[in-house]
């Protein structure tokens, strides 16, 4: 609204319209003096407490100054932003922006490589790997005994280190982290949820675990109010040791980590390039 009573003002009040202006000017109830109006509003009224009346036609209001325009000044700017829409709507996109798009989908295209340990790690470990495109959350699926083990995790962001391209070349790249899950269930429904993080840059752990959540059905797993169970490092050490070797017994190990870093990225990477190309598609 005040965008556009600033653009009628502006057309609309001429050195005649403001003298007529200046001669009806009648008491009005008052306005808040912290709000303005636009210049060629003021200079038309002697104050904010006041109404301007150019016809008999109500039109709108503005902070406490009611106006009222004639029919062919609606009819002139009703006009207007009808031309205003139509060459919009008519108007065609630039190629450049396309142009853009698609050296950058090139230029990704042709500087990504798969992670060479994702491959191998699926042919080796026995896990099934479960992803769509436009999904950002992956999960692999294993039975161990009598098990049902799934560890769940999303893609995530590369890190960059330096600010240029030069401190890149100078610093040593970050180890990536990946939150994930791993659910261990029952046959009969019973089961635990660990919440674990990858570790990059400890000599003795590869993962830690947050926290360990017991669930006795179906319900309990889904539910958002469940307990999520004690924080881990304040459990006894033997505690933790054990627990660290049974999962490790199912598969949650160096191995597992490493390939859930390179898949997260790598995820995050094909991602990126198949937005430029349904960007560049829909800007065509």
């Amino acid at each position: 609204m005040r965008s556009g009573l600033r653009q009628i003002a502006a057309t609309s009040l001429n050195r005649s319209s403001s003298a007529s202006a200046s001669a009806a000017v009648a008491a009005c109830p008052p306005a808040s003096p912290s709000l303005s109006l636009p210049a060629s509003v003021i200079s038309s009224v002697s104050g904010l407490n006041k109404r301007v009346v150019f016809s008999d036609s109500p039109f709108c209001s503005y902070h406490g100054v009611r106006c009222w325009f004639n029919s062919a000044s609606r009819s002139n700017s009703s006009s207007n932003n009808n031309s205003s829409s139509s060459a919009v709507q008519n108007s065609t996109p630039s190629p450049k922006l396309s142009a853009t798009l698609q050296s950058e989908l090139q230029y990704e295209k042709s500087n990504y490589e798969p992670a060479s340990n994702i491959t191998t790690f699926l042919e080796k470990s026995g896990w099934v790997l479960n992803e769509k495109d436009g999904d950002v959350n992956m999960s692999l699926k294993k039975s161990v005994r009598d098990l049902a083990v799934s560890v769940d995790f999303q893609l995530v962001s590369p890190s960059y280190s330096g600010e240029n391209e030069e401190e890149e070349e100078n610093q040593v790249e970050p180890q990536e982290t990946t939150d994930f899950s791993v659910t261990v269930e029952k046959p009969s429904g019973a089961g635990a949820i660990f919440y674990c993080t990858t570790v990059g840059n400890d000599e003795k752990y590869r993962f830690v675990v947050g926290n360990v959540r017991y669930f006795a059905d179906g319900n309990e797993k889904t539910s958002m109010s469940a307990y999520n169970g004690p924080e881990f490092e304040d459990l006894d050490d033997h505690l933790q040791a054990g627990i660290d070797e049974w999962l490790n017994s199912l598969g949650i190990n160096e191995e597992l980590c490493d390939f859930v870093d390179a898949m997260a990225v790598d995820k995050e990477q094909r991602e990126y390039m198949r937005w430029l190309n349904t960007i560049a598609q829909v800007v065509e």
